[in-house]
């Protein structure tokens, strides 16, 4: 018997008689999504510095201006229940970074700027929030936002630095382990503004996931439809509308006052949106298009609402009875595992301007980062991925969005990939989700998506083969990624499900299981900080690795690199 034979055994013997699993099964995201698309009426509760120092994104100002001197959050969820709402966001922490939780983290541009330092000091806002909304029967979320002026975080960076990564990625992880079961998480100020390739969002992703399986992830970016987030977000204070025909589970947020944050036309009755408007005009009128609406009803400088809002919040459920809810269509697949590209390159143009993750619109310069080619037709963009990743099965393509310009926007193409960048093999059967066959695009502003058979493969190329009008291609957005594998679990908060195939890279935390189709595989494991330090290599048999009592690593965000020896 070999070594590596023995070795298998003896350790497979080990973890069969040590090991005893009790897991509960995750629910689907097709099934979250349609949790969501349930609720139909919601809270955004926008509270933070800025409900005492208006403006957007500021610079630090004195944290003790933060004092709500009579919290109720009890009672914001009293009136959201009088007004027949189910779910509720609370604004966690906004752009200018102050947190409104008891944060343990050592802050990245001292001092700390949290609850702490307030004049309110005791205070878990979050807590008092999610506990008063849970025991109400409402679904509480959180929202947090990417840009962090505090901590020198700004829409600037096009590369987030380690220490900022861990920092975020360790703010995700306070409100995703201190609150319970938590079912909507909203993040903001990247998409729109740095880019999803800055931030990193596989990373972002990839942790909520792992802490809350059961956890819908909605993102501001402008869009009319969803790009690597579960649910479709419409701003329409910005002029933007759920669009007819929309299949998508979505939601709309609309302010009940004046602004997002508190002013003195919260306090008052006629200044307030009408029951008419909110109820009519929108849950009505949202409800056949799958679109839950969400009203921002700001608390004021004492830490409740104000009694006008009570009273129309009131007005409105008395007003509102639920019609029946139709059933959300099959939902389009989704890139539920997000390949973060290090770099792209193309035949011509600028090949970065397709991987920037900034979803571009209408809305000023800074938003037109599109790639366009120059010269005859073929071109192509090609992504590097960093690393060769396994079970890559969708790519993405985000087209030109000006209104009614579909010039440039590509017909027809094809799809390549490879482990070297030298020999590329072009992926030869597909399906394209809507929108036409294999190989082939409507001209439509819409998100393009192809499905195939899973890849193994470092570097994606698409080329653009034939465009709308003129000679030159235009990609917006192109992402890659996979999808969850439907045999995922449930575990405590600290454990995620991970597969595993002939090589893998993977962020977790804390324990991970692996594909059971590898149990007593000999895999070779390294676990990276996310500042790409080796902080572990091992060589495993068993179905399960535990960084804490394996490695020895303390808790937090790390990346595992495994690979089957055997092979």
């Amino acid at each position: 018997m070999s070594f590596i034979t023995k070795f298998r055994v003896g350790l497979l013997f080990a973890v069969l008689c040590a090991i005893t699993a009790v897991s509960a099964q995750s629910i689907t995201l097709d099934s979250l999504q349609r949790r969501f698309n349930d609720q139909r009426f919601g809270m955004f509760l926008h509270f933070n510095m800025n409900t005492y120092s208006p403006g957007w994104g500021n610079a630090r100002v004195n944290p003790l201006l933060f004092n709500p001197t009579n919290l109720n959050c009890v009672q914001w969820a009293s009136a959201a229940v009088a007004a027949k709402m189910k779910w509720a966001v609370l604004t966690c922490k906004h752009h200018d970074g102050f947190v409104i939780w008891p944060s343990k983290l050592t802050p990245l541009i001292s001092p700390a700027y949290t609850i702490a330092q307030s004049a309110q000091p005791t205070l878990d806002v979050v807590k008092s929030y999610t506990d008063a909304f849970r025991a109400a029967g409402i679904m509480p979320g959180l929202y947090m936002s990417g840009w962090d002026v505090a901590q020198g975080i700004d829409r600037t960076i096009t590369n987030w630095s380690a220490a900022q990564r861990t920092y975020i990625l360790g703010q995700i992880r306070e409100l995703l382990t201190n609150y319970g079961e938590i079912p909507i998480f909203w993040f903001d100020g990247y998409s729109w503004a740095m880019g999803h390739k800055a931030v990193p969002w596989q990373e972002i992703r990839d942790t909520i996931k792992a802490l809350q399986p059961n956890c819908v992830i909605v993102e501001t970016n402008g869009m009319n439809e969803p790009w690597e987030s579960d649910i479709l977000f419409i701003e329409e204070p910005l002029g933007n509308w759920v669009p007819a025909g929309n299949t998508y589970a979505a939601c709309q947020a609309q302010t009940i006052s004046n602004g997002w944050f508190w002013d003195n036309s919260a306090a008052t009755l006629s200044s307030l949106k009408t029951v008419t408007y909110i109820v009519t005009d929108h849950i009505n009128a949202m409800n056949p298009r799958y679109c839950s609406f969400l009203l921002d009803c700001p608390p004021n400088r004492q830490g409740q609402l104000d009694a006008a809002i009570v009273t129309r919040l009131t007005e409105v459920g008395a007003a509102w009875t639920p019609p029946a809810r139709l059933r959300l269509p099959t939902q389009l697949p989704m890139i539920e595992r997000p390949i973060t590209p290090v770099s792209a390159t193309a035949t011509s143009g600028t090949a970065a301007n397709a991987i920037d993750d900034h979803n571009d619109w209408t809305g000023g310069p800074e938003f037109q980062r599109i790639w366009q080619s120059t010269g005859n037709l073929p071109q192509s963009v090609t992504l590097d991925l960093g690393s060769i990743y396994n079970n890559i099965t969708y790519l993405f393509y985000l087209p030109r969005r000006e209104t009614g310009n579909t010039t440039g926007n590509i017909t027809a193409y094809r799809i390549y990939v490879s482990t070297n960048g030298t020999t590329f093999t072009q992926i030869t059967t597909g399906t394209a989700i809507g929108g036409g066959t294999f190989g082939t695009w409507a001209a439509t502003s819409a998100i393009k998506r192809v499905q195939f058979a899973p890849q193994t493969a470092r570097y994606v190329r698409l080329e653009a083969v034939a465009v709308n009008g003129g000679t030159a291609a235009v990609i917006n957005e192109v992402a890659v990624g996979g999808a969850a594998p439907t045999s995922a679990v449930k575990e405590p908060v600290t454990k995620h499900s991970l597969p595993v195939y002939r090589s893998s890279i993977r962020t977790v935390i804390g324990r991970c299981s692996f594909d059971p189709a590898f149990a007593g595989k000999i895999k070779s494991v390294g676990v990276y900080d996310l500042g790409g330090r080796l902080v572990g290599l091992k060589i495993f048999a068993k179905n399960s690795v535990d960084l804490q009592k394996d490695f020895g690593v303390p808790n937090g965000v790390y990346v595992l690199k495994m690979k089957d020896v055997a092979r």
